[in-house]
């Protein structure tokens, strides 16, 4: 049975005033989306290009969080401890003050690893695009993006070095 995707007028028109904020505010992040929005949770998962293998950069605005995530990650090493270990220590060389900057190191779902910001929820059930950048929880949100951005775009080489240990690993 094909699935069929009921749009969502106000998450529709709240992800397009995201995209155009984007766009003008911050021209250098690539979002990886552009269609139409339904009215489930994952439907407000906005995507940004992460560059790297195996590297989801997610903003989950209902939620309230911004992701850089290894997906299935757990799976690929012998302990999701030393997965964390290993997170922590790339974290630590390229922003010493991690903790500081709000990041977390977090199992997320079933088998995967995020480093993770919170920031202010995000609901187009709830509130307008207008009164949420009114009360400052879209630029909130969006200097946490910058911030995975930046690194992920200025350390990519040590991103990746993580990336293919973790992936390269036969489970």
């Amino acid at each position: 049975k094909k699935y069929i995707k009921h749009i969502h007028d106000a998450n529709t028109k709240f992800w397009k005033k995201y995209q155009n904020f984007c766009k003008n505010e911050y021209p250098e992040l690539s979002l990886c989306e552009t269609e139409e929005r339904g009215h489930s949770y994952k439907e407000n998962w906005v995507k940004y290009n992460s560059g790297i293998d195996h590297i989801l950069f997610i903003h989950k605005f209902m939620r309230g969080h911004v992701d850089v995530v290894f997906s299935k990650s757990v799976d690929k090493v012998s302990s999701s401890q030393q997965l964390l270990i290993e997170m922590e220590k790339l974290i630590k060389s390229i922003l010493p003050y991690y903790k500081e900057a709000g990041v977390f190191i977090e199992l997320i779902g079933k088998n995967s690893v995020a480093y993770r910001i919170y920031v202010p929820i995000l609901d187009p059930m709830k509130d307008s695009f207008a009164v949420c950048e009114k009360n400052g929880w879209v630029k909130s949100s969006f200097r946490a993006i910058n911030l995975f951005d930046r690194l992920l775009k200025e350390h990519k080489d040590e991103f990746k070095n993580l990336s293919k240990k973790i992936y390269s690993k036969v489970s």
